[in-house]
C-alpha cells in the first residue's frame, strides 16, 4: 500500500492525521446506526481498522526482522515457520499511544454524542418528542 511506503517519511502527528481523515472519517459515517450489529458482521471491520494501525504505527523493524535471513540460511529445526512467526503484533498499545477508539468505543461514543443533541440542544425535535423527561 501506499501508506506503508511513505509511512517513514512523514512524522507521526501527520500519521494520525491521515489515519482520521482517510479511515476514521469513512469509519464513523452514520456508525451511530450500524455499529450496534453483531460482532460476526463488525468482525471485518474491526480487522480492517487494527490491519490500517499496524501499517501506520506498527514497529516495521520487528516486522521486516522476521524475514532478513533466507530460509536456507537458517538451521533445519528454524526453517520450518511456526506460530511465533505468523503471529501479529497486539494493537492494544497501540490505541492507546495514540490516543485512537476502537470500532466498539467509536459506536458507544457516537451514540451518546447523538442522545446529547437530542436531550440537551432538542434537535431533531421529532425524535425529543419521543422522550419523556421527568
Amino acid at each position: 500500500s501506499t501508506l506503508y511506503k511513505i509511512r517513514d517519511n512523514i512524522p507521526e502527528y501527520l500519521r494520525k492525521e491521515l489515519y482520521h481523515t482517510l479511515f476514521e472519517s469513512h469509519l464513523t459515517y452514520c456508525i451511530s446506526v450500524w455499529g450496534g450489529a453483531p460482532l460476526c458482521k463488525t468482525s471485518k471491520i474491526w480487522t480492517s481498522q487494527k490491519r490500517c494501525l499496524r501499517l501506520l504505527f506498527g514497529d516495521k523493524e520487528a516486522f521486516l526482522d522476521k524475514f532478513r535471513t533466507a530460509v536456507r540460511a537458517r538451521p533445519i529445526s528454524n526453517q520450518l515457520l511456526g506460530e511465533e512467526f505468523y503471529k501479529k503484533e497486539h494493537t492494544k498499545p497501540l490505541f492507546n499511544k495514540h490516543n485512537i477508539l476502537a470500532l466498539q468505543n467509536l459506536y458507544t461514543y457516537y451514540v451518546y454524542m447523538d442522545l446529547f443533541k437530542i436531550l440537551k440542544l432538542r434537535d431533531p425535535i421529532t425524535m425529543f418528542e419521543q422522550f419523556k423527561i421527568s
